[in-house]
């Protein structure tokens, strides 16, 4: 309890030293957390800075308190400070003026949180969020109402699969392939579900905890539908498995930038690539 409590303190410190910090470098702040980081609390209240309102989201873990804490307070799936934010500006508009509605594909939603940040930052946009957990997307349905929730796995081809490590934390659901009763959908599987008369590709997030390395193993057509590609590798997680070589070998082959920002890598397309796309 002691450990949890001190754990708990500096979080508090690290989140509000982060929102102090950017105040002093005059950057946008969006979300601000009112509720304290106690593990009996349920739900995260947050103030957002730019519609001047309270909501709240339900979690069931400090573990999911710290991941409404990284992706709303500290932003870790925000473009706005890389060079290239203001041509994913322009890409989302670019949509959007044609008629159709961008498609954002969140695979490993976990509790929505992904979910609900992508659907305040592009507010016309339509998602999808793939979870194999349905305890996950029983919360991820309230935190994320406006996107639609997917039970299943996403990997290189249609199949099944189980959670094979049903204990562990929320956001570290690993699964295994070839048994089980949880669909594996391919991302082309998803993409019929939304058909480009309507819909055009624009952001995938990948989370995976290691699946990345049967996700890119093969078909992986669809990496030239998105203009951005949002991936957590695991190498880290998983060591001696080299979950990270697929991706490597499958984004090589495409003309696209490649930055690092935090945990995660956002591999952008190239302007010579969007004109062969079209």
């Amino acid at each position: 309890m002691l450990i949890a409590n001190i754990e708990s303190v500096a979080r508090f410190l690290r989140c509000y030293l982060h929102i102090f910090l950017r105040i002093m470098r005059k950057k946008p702040i969006r979300y601000i957390r009112i509720t304290p980081w106690f593990s009996f609390l349920k739900y995260v209240v947050l103030f957002d800075m730019k519609n001047l309102t309270f909501f709240n989201l339900h979690i069931r873990s400090r573990t999911e308190s710290i991941v409404v804490d990284q992706i709303l307070v500290e932003r870790c799936y925000d473009t706005s400070e890389m060079r290239r934010h203001g041509e994913i500006v322009r890409r989302y508009d670019e949509i959007v003026q044609s008629g159709k509605l961008p498609f954002i594909l969140d695979c490993g939603g976990n509790i929505g949180i992904s979910a609900r940040w992508f659907s305040e930052q592009f507010t016309e946009a339509k998602i999808a969020c793939v979870e194999p957990s349905f305890k996950n997307i029983a919360l991820a349905n309230l935190n994320a109402p406006n996107a639609d929730m997917i039970q299943g796995a996403v990997g290189s081809d249609a199949g099944i699969c189980e959670i094979s490590n049903p204990d562990a934390n929320s956001w570290a659901f690993q699964v295994s392939i070839g048994y089980g009763s949880i669909p594996v959908l391919s991302v082309e599987d998803v993409l019929r579900r939304y058909p480009k008369e309507e819909f055009t590709p624009f952001i995938i997030k990948i989370d995976i905890e290691g699946f990345e390395e049967d996700l890119f193993s093969r078909n992986t057509e669809w990496i030239t539908d998105f203009f951005v590609i949002i991936v957590e590798l695991h190498d880290w997680l998983l060591p001696n498995k080299a979950t990270s070589q697929n991706f490597l070998k499958s984004i090589s082959q495409e003309r696209r930038d490649f930055i690092l920002s935090g945990e995660n890598i956002f591999s952008i397309q190239c302007a010579r690539q969007m004109a062969i796309n079209r």
